[in-house]
């Protein structure tokens, strides 16, 4: 693997997301635009057909196909929400992991980043 094509990737799709960030969206709006741009645009979802196929397990094949597990699917979301300086970390539950967004004032939103960004 090319880790510095994948580096290069991950800060283009930062760049990308930023450029559509206005002057006056908040923290909330900012994950709603990331979550438009991955899921919608790009096409990023869980690997439901073949769940198990190892290629869901490496960033790689993830950043290239647009699936994964929910796992590979959450760290990319925490990396990307990171570079548009977002707080996002990783909640494991059992037998499935999400991602939560914590903003300045404490608001929290967990999101399912295998079906698609969908907030529970």
């Amino acid at each position: 693997m090319d880790l510095a094509a994948y580096e290069a990737k991950l800060a283009k799709m930062a760049q990308e997301v930023a450029e559509r960030f206005g002057s006056q969206d908040d923290e909330r709006k900012k994950r709603q635009i990331l979550d438009e741009y991955l899921f919608q645009e790009n096409g990023f979802h869980g690997g439901r057909a073949e769940y198990y196929h190892p290629a869901n397990s490496f960033m790689d094949r993830v950043i290239d196909d647009r699936e994964g597990l929910p796992i590979t699917l959450a760290i990319l979301y925490i990396d990307l929400g990171r570079r548009l300086g977002l707080q996002i970390q990783g909640i494991g539950l059992p037998g499935h992991f999400v991602a939560k967004q914590v903003t300045e004032s404490g608001e929290q939103q967990v999101i399912d980043v295998f079906d698609r960004g969908k907030e529970l």
